[in-house]
């Protein structure tokens, strides 16, 4: 199974969700995944992406308006959401489609990396997100 994932650290998606769904709207054919970073959502705002399903993970108001992360999954794609908790401000958020793991995750910057977090990921054999695709500067 080959599956076209584009990745974007958007650092807040409040201001660049019309240039995204711009940018998506000229592309032929639609990634199957978009794993964005440091989303900065908060559960008032509740973007939209047409022909997608958006899985997320906001960061605890305690923590600041940083951080969040979404897996936004193509509505053709079959596929069982994973959920592993966070763990000393690791921020994840998974999918399974078929046998394959995907997750995305964010280590928030002078975080130390707890390798517990990384090792419960492990054991799922997952694909780790990484520079797949990167959106291009107009976008954001």
């Amino acid at each position: 199974m080959v599956l076209q994932v584009v990745q974007w650290n958007c650092r807040s998606i409040y201001g660049k969700h019309p240039k995204l769904k711009h940018y998506l709207s000229q592309l032929a054919p639609l990634p199957d995944l978009l794993c964005l970073q440091e989303t900065h959502l908060s559960c008032k705002y509740q973007p939209q992406l047409p022909r997608y399903t958006i899985l997320r993970k906001d960061r605890p108001p305690h923590f600041g308006k940083s951080g969040g992360l979404c897996i936004c999954v193509k509505h053709s794609i079959a596929y069982t959401q994973v959920t592993i908790p966070s763990q000393h401000g690791v921020e994840n958020v998974g999918i399974k489609i078929n046998d394959v793991y995907i997750f995305n995750v964010y280590n928030p910057p002078n975080n130390n990396l707890d390798t517990t977090v990384l090792n419960q990921l492990v054991r799922h054999k997952e694909s780790y997100v990484r520079r797949f695709q990167q959106l291009p500067r107009h976008v954001g």
